[in-house]
């Protein structure tokens, strides 16, 4: 069996927040997958809702697995005013992510930065 399907298989223990049902493996659609961790999107068969969630699995012995399900929807919801302070943020933005996240103080390759 595939990281896809043992992944999946173990999410029909989960329930919607909206209703409570259980998850059907069949509507556990695995986004993307890296090493061990899963992106997944889980739609709920009886009343509709989806749900975005990142997974974490670590091997804790011979053959168990610990999984850690956080839910990518966490966290206060986008405002209209983030909005406008990323377009605002973008109308600027030169295209340079090497000085935006690099080293504080530091241009690119490693040289002052202004």
């Amino acid at each position: 069996m595939d990281g896809v399907e043992w992944i999946r298989g173990r999410m029909s223990s989960l329930t919607c927040a909206a209703c409570g049902r259980p998850y059907d493996r069949q509507r556990v659609r695995v986004l993307a997958q890296r090493e061990g961790l899963f992106f997944l999107d889980l739609a709920c068969p009886e009343c509709g809702s989806e749900a975005v969630a990142i997974v974490s699995v670590e091997q804790t012995g011979d053959r168990t697995s610990r999984i850690e399900v956080g839910d990518l929807a966490e966290g206060a919801p986008v405002s209209a005013v983030d909005v406008l302070d990323m377009h605002r943020f973008l109308a600027d933005f030169d295209g340079d992510f090497q000085r935006l996240f690099g080293p504080r103080g530091k241009g690119p390759a490693g040289t002052a930065g202004a």
